[in-house]
């Protein structure tokens, strides 16, 4: 998750939000996200493949995008990992790895 910090960078000077407001907008966004994901996730069909030079599906890469660049290579590193030695196909293996990420944001979000 974007610290407040990184948050201010990222939206300027002209950001007047106090941290209170700040964290609840960054809240919301995160909240956002995970809809999106799963929306995309779960329409699946509807949305399917790429281009075939590039045999990952479009509602995975367009999940990997939302999600901050550190979580990104931790998902992709993850599907690798359940596809090769979990024996999973690569598709189950990109979803599992995309919940879980969702999975742990949201218990690093309650215990906060």
């Amino acid at each position: 998750m974007f610290s407040l910090e990184r948050c201010r960078n990222i939206l300027g000077d002209e950001c007047t939000l106090d941290n209170d407001q700040l964290a609840t907008l960054r809240d919301q966004l995160y909240g956002l996200a995970e809809i999106v994901i799963e929306e995309l996730c779960a329409h699946r069909e509807i949305y399917g493949y790429v281009a075939a030079e590039d045999s990952r599906p479009a509602d995975y890469r367009a999940a990997l995008k939302l999600l901050p660049e550190n979580e990104r290579a931790d998902v992709e590193e993850r599907a690798a990992i359940i596809e090769f030695e979990g024996g999973a196909d690569r598709d189950e293996a990109e979803r599992k790895a995309i919940f879980g990420s969702l999975q742990t944001r949201s218990e690093k979000k309650d215990r906060n």
